[in-house]
């Protein structure tokens, strides 16, 4: 092979090489494109980054497929907050038993596309059901508060990925090196 074959060769490699990555870009941002509301994106960006990624796909398909839209009502929890909730709730969990607290978890209300109605938790497990919500979490992996036995038909969470014992123990085991570590940003295992 010549000198100028080679250069060609480099030529082409090096083309092909770009025109694949901007075509991967591109196809990668139109899938993980955030089309949620700037109310909705505040409180998506305090999630832990795993549950980020599945939480705005399972919005996203959401917003794609029902005649619902979704509006996030609470995210991430810090241990004060939690405690604070647990004063007032009697449903909320200790401080460090809710997956709120790691990053892991939404509550959230669907509403209709066409009139406002607000799908809340004094609806019926039916009416959730007839959202289609709660069967694209599922989809997602996610756990709907509407099995729990005691029924929070507004949360949402990666209980099917994680315990909270597994997300105790990482948190406890990252913060020795990193003292000033949030729980909700924590590395933990992909799921």
């Amino acid at each position: 092979m010549t000198r100028k074959n080679i250069t060609i060769i480099l030529v082409l490699f090096l083309v092909l090489s770009f025109a694949i990555y901007y075509y991967w870009s591109n196809i990668k941002t139109q899938i993980l494109k955030l089309t949620i509301s700037s109310h909705n994106k505040s409180f998506i960006d305090t999630l832990n980054p795993q549950a980020k990624l599945i939480f705005v796909g399972f919005i996203n398909k959401v917003n794609r497929v029902t005649d619902y839209d979704i509006y996030i009502t609470s995210s991430y929890r810090t241990p004060e907050e939690q405690t604070a909730l647990q004063a007032t709730e009697p449903l909320a969990v200790a401080a460090m038993n809710s997956y709120h607290q790691f990053g892991m978890a939404l509550d959230l209300n669907p509403v209709s596309k066409e009139g406002g109605v607000f799908v809340n938790s004094s609806k019926s497990i039916q009416e959730w059901l007839d959202t289609g919500v709660p069967q694209i979490a599922e989809e997602f992996g996610l756990r709907w508060g509407g099995y729990f036995n005691t029924t929070d038909k507004v949360h949402f969470d990666m209980g099917n990925y994680y315990s909270i014992q597994e997300l105790r123990d990482t948190y406890t085991n990252q913060l020795a090196y990193s003292p000033t570590l949030a729980a909700n940003q924590i590395i933990l295992p992909v799921a």
